[in-house]
């Protein structure tokens, strides 16, 4: 039922790109309060 609504392939591509966003924000932030943390100091 799934599969004709969202095919599996399409599905797999939202969950890498979503997976790829969530890593890169991460990183983002974790680089962001380190540099943060630095310039405090």
């Amino acid at each position: 039922m799934c599969d004709t609504i969202f095919p599996k392939e399409y599905m797999w591509q939202v969950f890498f790109l979503f997976k790829y966003s969530l890593a890169l924000l991460a990183s983002g932030i974790y680089l962001a309060v380190r540099y943060k943390k630095d310039f405090l100091n």
